[in-house]
């Protein structure tokens, strides 16, 4: 009976020495994680920063002089139309289809 003892001793010492590590690398990676995410929102931060100021920084981003006084509601008017009629054209196609598939029936 002694050797049983001994032997489940044993592995409750192993069982015990495999939970504090279990729980000492758990509580490592806890500290690593927590540190990788401050390095990363302050990397983070900083990428985003760089690129406000570049942009602020472009000149492609400024206004030309020769567009200030660009008229777009004609330009617009005109895409309109020509969408509306783009799609009156597909209405009357479809009317079409429609009319020869009641033929075929």
């Amino acid at each position: 009976m002694s050797g049983q003892h001994s032997k489940m001793e044993e592995k409750m010492r192993v069982t015990d020495g495999a939970r504090f590590e279990i729980a000492s690398m758990k509580e490592t990676f806890i500290k690593e994680e927590s540190s990788f995410q401050r390095r990363f929102k302050d990397l983070k931060r900083e990428f985003e920063w760089e690129i406000l100021n570049n942009l602020k920084d472009d000149s492609h981003y400024k206004t030309d002089k020769k567009f200030d006084n660009f008229d777009t509601a004609t330009l617009l008017k005109r895409q309109l139309q020509s969408i509306i009629i783009n799609n009156k054209e597909k209405i009357r196609m479809i009317d079409s289809y429609q009319r020869n598939m009641k033929v075929l029936d």
